[in-house]
C-alpha cells in the first residue's frame, strides 16, 4: 500500500483528530488571511490615494531645521548664520531632472484697480459679507507669474484656454506687459483680446490716516497697463464635480475659492518683478522712517516658489535622493504625497495592528500546529514502528504524515481565504469608521500653506473620509498567491519538529 493511500485512509479513520486540527488550521488560517487581506487593501489605498494627490513637488523651508536654528540664535544672537532661499537659477536646474514632466517658478503679487471691477461670487452679495471693504479693493487681484510659457496649468488639465493665446517665450523672457485672464473676469468688464487693462499699485502713507476709514491715506498710485492675450476658465473634471457635490454645504469657502481663481491675472514674471520694485521702492519713498536702517541693496523684492509635476509619484523618493543635495541649507524637497499620512491615519492604524496580528498568529500556528502534531504522533507511536519493522523507510513514514498534515491544512487554508477575507472587510471597516470618530474630535491635521498657485498642487482637496472610501477588502489574485504562500510556509515550519522525532525513532525499542 503505498504511503498516499495510507494518509488518506489514516485522515477519515481519524475523524475527530482530523477534524480538531482543521479546526485549529482554519482559526489560525482566518486570522494571517484577514491581517494580508488587511495590509493588501492598505498598500492599494496609498496607490490609490497618493496617484490622486498627483507627482507635484516644490521647494520650502524645512521648518525643524529653522526651529533649530532659532534656538540657537537665542543662545549665541551674535552667531546667526544666513540662509539664502533657492534662487531662480537652482530652480531652473533642477526641472532639467529627468524625473520632471513639467516645471515653473512664479512670483506674485497683489494690485487694485480703478477701471476694473473685480468679481464678487454671488454668494458673498446676497449674504454682504463686508465686500466693499476699502482695503480688499486696493489688493483685489492676484497677479500669478508665469515662466513656462504655455502656462503650467494648462497643460496639466486644472484651465482652460477659451481664447486668444498663451505667452510667447520672447515675452516670457522680456518681462513683456502682458496678461491672461478668467473669462468670467473679462465678460465682467467687457474686455476683449488685445484690449488694454490698467492695475493699480496703491502706496499707502502709514503715517496718516484717514479719520473716517480709519485707513491709511494714499501716498501715490502707480498704473501699470496690461496687454490681454487670452482668457482663461477652469476646467471641469469628475474631481472637481465630486468635490463640489460634496462641499455643498460649505457656500462659503467655494465663494472665497471662486473669487480668488477668478480675479487672478497671469503674466510673465519678469514684468510681475518691475511691478514689485516699483511699489516697494515708492513704498520706501512715502515711509522714509520705516526704512531708515534698510539698505536698498540687501532688498529682495521677489520670492520665487517653484512647482514640479514628475512623471510618476513612484518617481517622487528618486527625485528627492538626485535634488536634495543642491538645495540649500534649511530647504527641503515636499511633495504633495507627503500630506498622505496626515489623512490616512485611520488606514495606516488599522494596517500596523494587522502587522502584528500577522505575526502572532504565523508564531501561534507555528507553536500549536506542530505540539498537535507531535501529539497525535506520540499517540501513533506503536503504528509508526510496525511500518519501519515491516521495512518502510523513514522517508515514506515522513510522506505519510506530510501528507496527512498538508491534506488537512489544504482544506482549512481555502476555508480561510474566504471565511479570512470576510472578517477582515467587517472588522476593519468598523475599526476604521471608529478611528474617523476619533479624529473627529476636533484634533487639527495642519497643513503647510504655500502661495495659492503652489497650493492648487501642494494641498490636496481629500479628507481622511476620502481615504476610507478608497478602503476596500477585496479577492484579489495577489491576495490569494501571498496568503497561500504565507500559509504553506507556515504549515512547513510547523511540521519540522514532528518530523524530527519520526527520523528518531527506533522500531526495535518501540515494539519491545
Amino acid at each position: 500500500m503505498s504511503f498516499l493511500k495510507r494518509a488518506w485512509l489514516s485522515i477519515t479513520r481519524r475523524t475527530g483528530k482530523s477534524l480538531l486540527l482543521l479546526l485549529i488550521i482554519l482559526i489560525l488560517g482566518n486570522a494571517i488571511a484577514g491581517a494580508i487581506s488587511i495590509q493588501q487593501a492598505s498598500i492599494n489605498v496609498e496607490k490609490k490615494i497618493k496617484a490622486d494627490m498627483g507627482a507635484a513637488a516644490t521647494i520650502r523651508v524645512d521648518y525643524a531645521a529653522m526651529d533649530k536654528l532659532w534656538e540657537e540664535f537665542q543662545n549665541n544672537p551674535e552667531d546667526m548664520p544666513e540662509t539664502a532661499p533657492p534662487t531662480p537659477e537652482l530652480m531652473q536646474m533642477i526641472g532639467e531632472s529627468p524625473y520632471v514632466k513639467y516645471f515653473d517658478y512664479s512670483t506674485e503679487s497683489r494690485t487694485g484697480s480703478s477701471a476694473l471691477q473685480r468679481f464678487i461670487p454671488q454668494f458673498f452679495l446676497e449674504q454682504d459679507m463686508g465686500m466693499n471693504d476699502d482695503w480688499d479693493k486696493y489688493y483685489a487681484f492676484i497677479l500669478r507669474g508665469v515662466q513656462y510659457h504655455k502656462i503650467l496649468a494648462i497643460e496639466e488639465g486644472r484651465l482652460n484656454l477659451v481664447g486668444g493665446r498663451v505667452f510667447t517665450e520672447e515675452e516670457i523672457n522680456q518681462g513683456a506687459p502682458v496678461a491672461i485672464i478668467s473669462k468670467a473676469l473679462a465678460e465682467l468688464n467687457h474686455i476683449n483680446i488685445d484690449d488694454t487693462i490698467v492695475l493699480t499699485n496703491y502706496v499707502m502713507d502709514y503715517q496718516n490716516y484717514n479719520d473716517e476709514t480709519g485707513m491709511p491715506n494714499i501716498s501715490k498710485e502707480i498704473d501699470n497697463p496690461v496687454k490681454v492675450i487670452g482668457f482663461v476658465e477652469a476646467a471641469t473634471t469628475p474631481a472637481s464635480q465630486n468635490q463640489s457635490s460634496k462641499n455643498e454645504g460649505d457656500k462659503w469657502n467655494q465663494a472665497w475659492t471662486e473669487q480668488q481663481n477668478v480675479n487672478t491675472v497671469y503674466m510673465p514674471n519678469g514684468f510681475i518683478s518691475k511691478i514689485n520694485r516699483n511699489y516697494r521702492l515708492s513704498e520706501i519713498e512715502a515711509n522714509p522712517e520705516m526704512y531708515d536702517d534698510v539698505k536698498l541693496d540687501d532688498m529682495q523684492f521677489d520670492w520665487y516658489e517653484p512647482i514640479y509635476i514628475l512623471n510618476s509619484t513612484d518617481d517622487i523618493e528618486k527625485f528627492k535622493e538626485e535634488v536634495t543635495p543642491l538645495l540649500p541649507e534649511r530647504y527641503l524637497i515636499a511633495t504633495a504625497a507627503d500630506n498622505y499620512e496626515n489623512i490616512a491615519a485611520p488606514v495606516e492604524q488599522t494596517s500596523k495592528m494587522a502587522n502584528y496580528v500577522l505575526i502572532v498568529a504565523i508564531v501561534a500556528s507555528v507553536l500549536i500546529v506542530s505540539l498537535v502534531v507531535l501529539l497525535f504522533l506520540r499517540d501513533r507511536k506503536h503504528e509508526l514502528g510496525v511500518y519501519l519493522s515491516l521495512g518502510e523507510s523513514k522517508s515514506k513514514v515522513l510522506g505519510q504524515i506530510i501528507a496527512e498534515v498538508l491534506i488537512i491544512a489544504l482544506v482549512g487554508i481555502v476555508l480561510s481565504v474566504f471565511t479570512g477575507n470576510l472578517i477582515a472587510s467587517g472588522l476593519s471597516g468598523s475599526m476604521i469608521q471608529a478611528q474617523l470618530e476619533k479624529q473627529a474630535e476636533g484634533e487639527y491635521w495642519g497643513e503647510v500653506y504655500y502661495s495659492s498657485g503652489i497650493n492648487d498642487y501642494m494641498n490636496s482637496d481629500l479628507t481622511m473620509e476620502d481615504v476610507a472610501g478608497a478602503y476596500e477588502i477585496r479577492l484579489t489574485p495577489s491576495y490569494v498567491l501571498i496568503f497561500f504562500l504565507v500559509s504553506m510556509g507556515t504549515i512547513a515550519l510547523s511540521t519540522l519538529v514532528p518530523m524530527i522525532y519520526i527520523v528518531r525513532l527506533n522500531p526495535r525499542k518501540i515494539l519491545m
